[in-house]
C-alpha cells in the first residue's frame, strides 16, 4: 500500500496528530567533507616544525567568522583559508581579506584552493588579477612550509 503526503496528513489531522516529515542528506555526515579532505591533504606536506591550530576565531564578540587554519612557528603566523570550488573568485577574495583585515592583518595569508578541472580554470582565468596581492609562487609556498620558514608574502596554492 502506498500513501500519498497529503492524505497521511489528513489522517494524522482525523487522529489529532500533527504530521511532520524530515529529509536527511544521503552520503557522508559531515557537510564539509570535500574541505576536510584538502585540508588533510595540505597538512601531509607541512614540515613538523608548525603548530597547526584549526578554526581559529575572530577575536570580536558576536563574529562567528574563522580562519580554517592558523600555522605558527615563533614570530611568524600564517592565516589559512580553504576553497574547495571557487564559484564567484572575488567574493571569495573579498571575505578573506576582509576577514584578514578585521583579525588585525598581521601574518601572511594562504588560500588553500582545492585541485578540480574547475578551480584550476577559475584560478586560470583571475590569476593576472591578484599578483599583486598573493605575490608568492607555489613552488616557493611549498619550500618554505616544508622547511617551516616565512613564505615571504601572501599566496595561493592547489592542492
Amino acid at each position: 500500500m502506498t500513501l500519498s503526503l497529503d492524505a497521511a496528513v489528513r489522517y494524522a489531522s482525523v487522529l489529532g496528530l500533527r504530521l511532520r516529515v524530515r529529509a536527511y542528506p544521503l552520503g557522508a555526515p559531515v557537510r564539509d567533507v570535500a574541505q576536510l579532505a584538502a585540508t588533510r591533504r595540505f597538512r601531509s606536506r607541512l614540515g613538523e616544525e608548525w603548530h597547526v591550530t584549526l578554526e581559529v576565531p575572530l577575536a570580536i564578540p558576536g563574529d562567528l567568522r574563522a580562519f580554517d587554519l592558523v600555522l605558527h612557528r615563533g614570530a611568524v603566523r600564517i592565516y589559512v583559508e580553504v576553497i574547495t570550488r571557487l564559484t564567484d573568485a572575488q567574493a571569495q577574495l573579498r571575505a578573506i581579506h576582509l576577514k584578514h583585515r578585521d583579525s588585525g592583518g598581521g601574518g601572511r595569508l594562504l588560500v588553500v584552493v582545492a585541485e578540480s578541472k574547475h578551480n584550476r580554470h577559475a584560478l586560470g582565468a583571475v590569476r593576472g588579477l591578484m599578483c599583486d596581492e598573493f605575490p608568492v609562487s607555489s613552488r616557493l609556498v611549498w619550500a618554505a612550509l616544508a622547511e617551516g620558514r616565512d613564505l615571504g608574502g601572501n599566496a595561493i596554492v592547489v592542492v
